[in-house]
């Protein structure tokens, strides 16, 4: 039998930040095995103490720049990843994914891209 898929997801701190904020709102779940992964996920994979550490450093721009910057990896199911996948995409769709650098990161780390336009003959 084959082994399931994992997958590496490397992120960093404030994108590791806005994964929790998006698998912990409210409507985006279609089942109860979303909640189940969201739940694995932020249990199992992301740290804990996001938004304490961040509001810790509190205005201290170097040092937050610093904490941004460190890096959260971790290894998700198949199931896992398309959970994150879903709500990356439903919450962008709605606009509610912030179209910064981190949000960039973010949809890169789960394999968002932009497809290119093929040029005008």
């Amino acid at each position: 039998m084959a082994e399931p898929t994992k997958h590496e997801i490397k992120l960093n701190n404030i994108t590791a930040k806005y994964l929790s904020d998006l698998l912990q709102s409210m409507d985006w779940t279609r089942t109860t095995a979303d909640v189940v992964l969201a739940g694995q996920i932020l249990v199992d994979k992301l740290p804990a103490n996001l938004d304490k550490e961040a509001r810790k450093i509190g205005t201290d721009e170097e040092k937050l720049e610093e904490w941004m910057a460190k890096p959260v990896n971790f290894t998700l199911s198949e199931k896992q990843r398309e959970v994150c996948k879903f709500v990356i995409e439903n919450f962008a769709k709605k606009g509610k994914l912030p179209p910064n650098k981190y949000g960039g990161m973010l949809c890169s780390a789960f394999g968002f891209s932009v497809e290119e336009e093929a040029p005008a003959a």
